[in-house]
């Protein structure tokens, strides 16, 4: 007992330890997942901006031609309407000039009326980081996800854009990381306390498991082993039973049923299928001692015995044979005869010599 409270206090302390493993790897799985939402998300706002200002914009107003202060505010006031619809923090536009970053157009939160840093034209961007650099020097597209200055920690995307003239900007957007942050801090706390009540029914579901485990194991290899309709054990089974071994030569009788594609035709594969359990269930009867029953393709059986004279098969195929032309089956009210034609094999070194010789004689009967 104290063993098994050991093995139980290990599974215990081991089951506790995966939940943390699988809350971490499921909280960097939906964050990574998330922000790729956000970047996609990011990518559409910096790229709508080119819609609302045009693609002349950048040629139209520079730092000596600027854009009127009621123009310019106008356009931020719909900015701001349109930034707060796609719960984005910021959208804007930038150029460069000796080297010195400028906002050509941004929009403005509530915190920047209360701190004073409200949008304005060619406001030049002190603290830009390097990723916008990178974006205007390489003509790419940067996603930024460290961005961080005197407006907050953003993740950010830098769409390197040339307009008609010539002119090189970029459009960005900005969200803000705490928010995701905050939100998968919750989740991966979450997750832990959900793992660890669901600690209760662990032990009694790792035994259903395995119950159905088996029960699955068990379908497996009945699947494997049988044939579906007539639960007689299949090919696999006789190539498993006497040719996997060594155990000496082997004899058979290769039976099938003539006409059954027609019986299929006329009455149907529901009565085909009747036929095909009714035969295996007669085959059952008559088997002798040392003989075993294997259903193989379509409408054929074999019946296999080792140490078989060709005497002794001969007679049992020939009682088998007359019994059914002596048996009608009826099905539905409408009475079928099944006839069976028989190919015997006697002393065969294999399967394979089995299946040809007797399919041979089969064929010729």
């Amino acid at each position: 007992m104290k063993t098994e409270k050991k093995i139980f206090l290990l599974v215990l302390v081991l089951y506790c330890i995966l939940v943390i493993i699988f809350a971490r790897i499921t909280y960097y799985r939906e964050l990574n997942y998330s922000l790729a939402e956000v970047d996609a998300k990011l990518f559409t706002s910096a790229m709508s901006l080119e819609q609302i200002l045009g693609n002349t914009y950048h040629d139209k107003y520079n730092l000596t031609d600027k854009i009127s202060d009621d123009e310019f505010h106008a356009i931020v006031n719909n900015l701001n309407l349109y930034a707060k619809s796609l719960d984005i923090e910021y959208i804007y536009s930038m150029t460069r000039n000796n080297d010195i970053i400028y906002f050509t157009m941004s929009n403005e939160t509530v915190k920047d009326y209360t701190r004073g840093t409200i949008s304005a034209f060619y406001n030049p961007y002190k603290s830009a980081p390097a990723d916008v650099y990178t974006a205007f020097n390489t003509g790419k597209i940067v996603y930024s996800s460290a961005n961080s200055n005197e407006w907050g920690a953003f993740r950010s995307v830098f769409i390197p854009r040339i307009s008609s003239k010539g002119m090189q900007y970029i459009l960005a957007a900005d969200v803000k990381m705490d928010r995701i942050e905050n939100l998968y801090q919750k989740t991966l706390i979450m997750s832990i306390i959900q793992g660890l009540v669901f600690l209760i029914p662990v032990i009694p579901g790792f035994f259903t498991y395995r119950w159905i485990n088996k029960e699955r194991q068990k379908k497996i290899l009945q699947d494997l082993y049988h044939h579906n309709k007539t639960g007689l054990p299949n090919r696999n089974k006789m190539l498993k039973d006497y040719c996997d071994t060594s155990a000496g030569k082997i004899s058979g009788i290769l039976f099938d049923i003539n006409g059954f594609n027609h019986i299929n035709i006329v009455f149907g594969r529901k009565t085909g299928d009747f036929i095909l359990k009714e035969t295996s269930r007669i085959f059952r009867q008559k088997l002798l001692p040392g003989m075993d029953l294997y259903k193989l393709d379509a409408d054929e059986y074999m019946i296999v015995k080792r140490n078989a004279s060709a005497e002794d098969l001969e007679a049992f195929a020939k009682d088998i044979i007359s019994f059914f032309t002596r048996t009608v089956i009826t099905v539905d009210g409408s009475e079928i005869s099944v006839l069976l034609r028989a190919g015997i094999a006697v002393e065969c070194a294999d399967c394979d010599e089995l299946f040809l010789l007797a399919s041979f004689a089969n064929k010729s009967a």
